[in-house]
């Protein structure tokens, strides 16, 4: 299944707010494009009054988003609500630990209902706090066997979220607000690469849109690896055993190293990082590597150089008599060979 597959909405917030699959296009009230971002431009809460809103949504199964906030949310200071539903009261997400209620070291909150909620710990998320100044991938999915939502953050799968209350799945939308939660309570920071899907995306997909760290925009395009990698060792006798180190970009997800001393190149593995032994000659290298964007070859010529072991002639060994300083060999000469 492709990344754009039941994509319900996308928003870049590139130089607006608008959606670039449907017509689902945000209103903005007081947020700001920004430079600051993770792909080109982000949008810029500034804590009081700033808002995206006015579209509703169905069938929602996956959110993604990228935030930076400005201060530092822990579980006891500076959580506020970053996303509401102004057409449903008692629907937030929320950041931190909320001070209205009683559980322990909670770091993010989905309220579907008043009393019933879904969270995850700062154990759970393997931090403590959300930084300022520090982007975060937030991707949370619904998990209809464990009637809970699985959370994901910066790529890493933090696992199922507390259902608390009996809550259930929330999936509609009626009046959604980003950048301000219940009661007017608004994020101050920024926010960019906002993204819902119908369908509960996998944690492969959920890897590819973190791109570690760098993001993955939509139409999702992807760019095709660049090839390069390094041997050791590159001289030696043969039978040389070298070890390839594979240092292509763009995450290539298959490689074909081929050899060759004259004549055609032939293959000799198909991993990521093989070991290969080269005879006695000179030889040429080189890596393909390939993912779903296409292909790209880097060739090193005359890369891997084996030549003969020497051999070593000892000298004859003798007795000198020291009446006439004359010297008595032994009749054979004695050969070493490495």
């Amino acid at each position: 299944m492709a990344m754009a597959d039941d994509l319900i909405s996308y928003y870049k917030f590139d130089a607006d707010a608008n959606d670039s699959v449907g017509g689902k296009h945000l209103t903005v009230a007081n947020a700001t494009i920004s430079a600051t971002a993770v792909i080109d431009h982000s949008y810029y809460f500034n804590g009081s009054n700033a808002k995206l809103s006015g579209v509703s949504f169905t069938g929602v199964k996956t959110i993604s988003m990228w935030f930076r906030p400005y201060y530092t949310i822990t579980t006891t200071a500076n959580a506020v609500a970053i996303m509401g539903d102004s057409g449903d009261t008692g629907i937030y997400w929320y950041l931190g630990g909320n001070t209205s209620s009683s559980f322990a070291n909670e770091m993010f909150t989905f309220q579907v209902a008043y009393g019933k909620l879904f969270y995850a710990t700062s154990t759970q998320l393997g931090t403590s706090e959300f930084t300022a100044d520090t982007w975060y991938h937030l991707v949370w999915v619904w998990s209809a066997a464990d009637s809970t939502y699985r959370i994901y953050l910066n790529g890493t799968d933090c696992g199922l979220m507390t259902n608390y209350g009996g809550a259930s799945e929330k999936s509609s939308l009626s009046n959604f607000t980003l950048g301000m939660g219940e009661a007017a309570t608004y994020f101050k920071g920024y926010i960019d690469e906002y993204a819902l899907w119908s369908r509960s995306i996998t944690g492969a997909e959920v890897t590819s849109l973190y791109g570690g760290g760098s993001g993955w925009q939509y139409p999702f395009v992807v760019p095709a690896p660049v090839a390069a990698f390094s041997g050791t060792p590159l001289t030696g006798y043969p039978a040389l055993s070298v070890t390839f180190t594979d240092a292509s970009t763009n995450t290539p997800t298959s490689w074909s190293w081929e050899k060759k001393e004259t004549g055609s190149y032939v293959v000799f593995s198909t991993d990521q990082n093989p070991t290969e032994n080269f005879n006695l000659g000179t030889w040429d290298v080189k890596l393909t590597a390939t993912n779903a964007g296409g292909s790209d070859s880097e060739e090193k010529l005359d890369y891997i150089i084996t030549t003969a072991k020497p051999i070593s002639i000892l000298p004859m060994s003798g007795t000198k008599h020291s009446f006439n300083n004359s010297w008595k060999f032994k009749r054979f000469w004695k050969f070493k060979f490495f």
